[in-house]
């Protein structure tokens, strides 16, 4: 299966793109099936973009044979995001979800995002009605329960930011203010989920 992109900006400023398949992940390395174009372009130790579901990651390139090529992924640096987009966005665990935990005029509500980013979170709901809440740009209260012992739960306030129409559901897309000590937790599941992510078959 072609579910990985790779992205390589040659010296001369050619972009070079291309679908290929993960081989394995460990760690903090992931190995990919090479094509005769993927071999000439990935040189060992140049920078390269490795694109997985929603996610965009800077990756180096740390070996490579005929028909494989290695790439290194980014060490986790509290200090700044996790990929090249403003923030790295991961689909929520089916086994581990994140919990949202809304305090809205009516009391609180529980939501099971679809997606999450240390800017933003997306919710799918049915009912079309459920848009009106949310409009006028007002912030809201939240916490989100994330699945890990050391910082189960940040918090914050969250306003909407786009709402997408689909034919039997509305996701509704959220920009999320938090302390930085909040940012941080939530940038640790995340860099998590990544590789969480990248091990699933």
């Amino acid at each position: 299966m072609l579910d990985i992109e790779i992205y390589i900006v040659e010296n001369e400023g050619i972009m070079f793109h291309t679908a290929t398949g993960k081989v394995s992940f460990e760690e903090d390395r992931i190995t990919v099936k090479s094509t005769r174009l993927l071999n000439k372009f990935a040189i060992i130790g140049n920078k390269a973009y490795l694109s997985y579901k929603t996610f965009v990651l800077p990756v180096r390139v740390v070996g490579k044979s005929e028909d494989r090529v290695i790439f290194s992924l980014p060490n986790l640096n509290v200090e700044r995001p996790i990929g090249e987009r403003k923030h790295a966005r991961v689909l929520n665990s089916k086994k581990k979800p994140v919990k949202l935990f809304l305090s809205l005029p009516d009391g609180e509500r529980e939501f099971i995002p679809h997606d999450v980013s240390e800017g933003g979170l997306s919710v799918e709901v049915e009912d079309t009605s459920e848009v009106d809440s949310f409009l006028k740009g007002k912030e809201f209260p939240f916490r989100l329960e994330m699945p890990i012992q050391e910082t189960p739960e940040v918090a914050g306030t969250l306003k909407l930011t786009n709402i997408l129409e689909m034919q039997d559901r509305v996701r509704l897309g959220f920009e999320l203010f938090m302390e930085d000590a909040d940012m941080v937790k939530l940038r640790f599941y995340i860099y998590n989920r990544i590789k969480e992510m990248l091990s699933e078959e």
